[in-house]
């Protein structure tokens, strides 16, 4: 609820905002919805970074953040730390960085993306539309 809050009020005001923090069990898919539609889908706010750590989203949140992807162009930074995301979330985010070109780090750590998920986001960092991404997944 309180990220969705926070969305909202962004969406609202559209201040420039460096990053965004947050972590626990009560950061769920419907707020990484309201994060994803409120504050990066057309660049409603200049957010920069996101870490997410620790959290009750899933396949489903990174697929809203997938398709967030497509058409944000402020943000520099996806921190998803042990965040329940599967090869399919994986898979998602893949396909939201073929047609980002401003993401410089995706971080998967301690999600348990397994070879299918890796594979499909080594694919995705190593197109020539992405030269200086980094990636760490474990």
């Amino acid at each position: 609820a309180e990220i969705a809050a926070l969305s909202t009020h962004l969406a609202k005001y559209q201040p420039t905002v460096p990053a965004i923090y947050a972590g626990g069990e009560r950061i769920t898919d419907e707020s990484v919805q309201a994060l994803a539609n409120d504050v990066l889908i057309g660049n409603a706010v200049n957010l920069q970074r996101i870490y997410l750590h620790n959290t009750g989203m899933s396949d489903s949140g990174a697929a809203m953040l997938a398709q967030a992807l497509l058409s944000n162009s402020t943000l520099t930074v996806l921190s998803l730390t042990n965040c329940n995301i599967t090869y399919e979330g994986a898979e998602k985010l893949a396909n939201g960085l073929r047609r980002n070109s401003t993401l410089t780090l995706l971080d998967l750590k301690r999600n348990s993306i397994g070879d299918r998920g890796l594979r499909a986001t080594i694919t995705a960092i190593h197109d020539p539309l992405h030269p200086s991404l980094a990636s760490s997944c474990s």
